[in-house]
């Protein structure tokens, strides 16, 4: 079953579930922020079109409605943290339309808030695991501290946009926008609707966008877009055309652009590699919460990684680090299209360090042949005009290599 329901009973809206998994189906919880929290062991996780590696003490937020499931070849023990958005609305009348950007390894450590956040995600865990006195009301309380956080610091805009903070009342703006912009996606002429609705002109509109999310209103209309077309091609068997249209796509055609640039694959493959995992059944075994309980300790006390940050590379950072380098140390990434079988065009990205080093780095998205060869034409070219040349078999291969550089 794609969307799954979760029984809080009258745990005031939070759930914790403690597992060893083996692996999960594809699925979905609407209306359900999940934090999954790996206590020992290793486990993967795919979310939507991201994948993460998480060991020990490694948390991701997981959004609600986010199309995800996970898995392990390893033992493990992992802890899932469930939160009824509907229960702590009076955080944030945008609770809903948050977009939260949470892993462990990129933006809290990032900011040095990586064991912080851990110890808030741990301290929740315990006291579910535990009945002592007050026990309701001490849930609610780390709760809406964790909730606080995520909302203040680790929404989609403070990923792209991390130096600068806005007037109160800008930030205001923006998100009524960005409510309207989950609600009306679908729509034609989205922009124009908008832009009646709260009586802006369409100009201050995307001046916004730029300004506070560090991105334009057509790539955020993209990704509303292709992320509802996702669920639609993983949830039903309805024609991919179809799937567009009621996307808010005018043509296929345009589908099938903007979803291999978030995706990596045509909403064709994309389909064809998930569609049985949706129905797979869950191979999870439940692990008692008194012997997760010293586990959920043992991470609390993790010192800070010392390892650097991972960074999440989407269309949106590409084009951002295109031309704002703070956040990628300095390093301005490029991109040049290739086109692959399904005749979707995908980056290839590489870097060039401009003052900083007389080199030029290129990123390989993917290890097929055609985008090797276009990167040994590229290391060829480099070599030729007597500049230094590294190949990275991955974008995060090449991230991880950056403060070294």
């Amino acid at each position: 079953m794609f969307e799954r329901h979760i029984d809080f009973g009258d745990a005031g809206g939070l759930l914790v579930r403690t597992a060893k998994i083996t692996e999960t189906g594809f699925h979905v919880h609407s209306g359900i922020l999940e934090i999954v929290c790996v206590l020992s062991g290793r486990v993967d996780a795919r979310v939507s079109m991201e994948t993460f590696e998480l060991e020990a003490g490694d948390y991701i937020v997981i959004n609600h409605g986010d199309p995800h499931f996970l898995g392990s070849a390893k033992d493990n023990v992992t802890a899932s943290l469930y939160v009824d958005l509907d229960v702590f609305r009076d955080i944030s009348p945008y609770l809903m339309n948050f977009i939260f950007t949470c892993e462990s390894f990129d933006l809290p450590r990032y900011k040095h808030q990586e064991t912080y956040l851990r110890t808030l995600i741990a301290d929740i865990l315990a006291i579910f695991m535990t009945n002592g006195a007050n026990r309701q009301s001490s849930l609610r309380h780390a709760a809406y501290g964790l909730l606080k956080v995520l909302c203040a610091e680790y929404t989609v805009e403070y990923y792209y946009n991390r130096n600068v903070r806005h007037p109160a009342d800008r930030i205001e703006k923006y998100f009524r926008v960005i409510r309207y912009l989950s609600e009306y996606y679908m729509e034609k002429n989205v922009l124009d609707l908008i832009a009646e609705k709260e009586y802006y002109s369409k100009s201050y509109i995307s001046h916004l966008f730029k300004e506070v999310g560090f991105s334009n209103f057509s790539d955020n209309l993209s990704f509303y877009r292709v992320a509802a077309a996702e669920k639609l091609l993983l949830a039903t068997d309805r024609r991919i055309g179809d799937i567009a249209v009621d996307c808010g796509f005018s043509d296929v055609k345009y589908l099938r652009r903007d979803f291999a640039e978030w995706f990596g694959m045509s909403p064709f493959e994309y389909r064809k590699k998930y569609w049985n995992r949706v129905n797979l059944p869950d191979r999870v075994a439940d692990f008692p919460a008194e012997q997760a309980l010293p586990l959920v300790y043992g991470i609390a006390a993790f010192d800070e990684s010392p390892e650097p940050p991972r960074y999440s590379m989407t269309p949106m950072s590409i084009k951002i680090a295109e031309s704002k380098k703070e956040i990628f140390g300095g390093f301005e990434l490029k991109t040049s299209r290739r086109s692959g079988a399904s005749g979707v065009t995908s980056p290839v990205l590489h870097a060039d360090a401009g003052d900083v080093r007389s080199s030029v780095h290129v990123v390989l998205a993917g290890p097929d042949p055609e985008r090797r060869s276009q990167a040994d034409r590229i290391e060829q070219a480099c070599k030729a005009a007597k500049k230094d040349v590294e190949i990275y078999e991955s974008v995060d291969e090449f991230l991880r290599a950056l403060p070294a550089l």
